[in-house]
């Protein structure tokens, strides 16, 4: 009986920790990427970004910073080439100097970047704020240059450009410079 008795006991609590999976809720990398996206001005777009780069499971802020600036730069590229096409493709001469600027603007914006990336490369986290710190100028001119026009396209990968450099800031801000 003692035996049967304790067979049951055993089992029960076989398949109650079969069950119960222990508390993996410590999570050091989101809870990092959460620190950081919520300085943004959207969270799910940053939280997005970066577990979709997410290389490993554990990353430190080094490691998010530079997921940033990749995607920095990505969309900034993407955005230019964005804007080339419409130019290449507007009627309108008013609007194509509009789409020159721009052009123009985010030109700029990737030789900030290629300097920063540069500085991020040798260590230098705080020059390469200053950098990215210069990267948001342009970019707010070529969205306020068309007023409440500006085409829709254009103006979401301005705001995904924008939040970039918020993340990047404040990912870089973390490294401990």
């Amino acid at each position: 009986m003692d035996y049967t008795r304790w067979l049951l006991i055993f089992s029960t609590w076989l398949i109650i920790f079969s069950f119960v999976q222990p508390s993996s809720s410590y999570n050091p990398t989101q809870e990092l990427i959460d620190a950081i996206c919520h300085k943004t001005p959207d969270y799910g777009f940053c939280n997005d970004v970066f577990n979709q780069n997410l290389h490993h499971l554990r990353i430190n802020t080094i490691g998010l910073t530079q997921i940033a600036l990749n995607q920095l730069q990505k969309n900034s590229t993407n955005t230019r080439i964005f804007i080339q096409k419409k130019d290449a493709a507007e009627k309108n001469k008013e609007i194509r100097h509009l789409y020159e600027i721009c052009n123009a603007d985010y030109g700029a914006v990737l030789k900030v970047l290629e300097k920063a990336m540069k500085e991020f490369a040798s260590g230098n986290y705080k020059v390469m704020l200053t950098y990215i710190s210069k990267s948001e100028r342009p970019v707010n001119d070529c969205q306020n240059i068309f007023g409440g026009n500006i085409e829709i396209g254009l103006k979401e990968r301005s705001r995904q450009v924008k939040i970039l450099v918020s993340m990047e800031f404040t990912a870089g801000s973390l490294t401990g410079l």
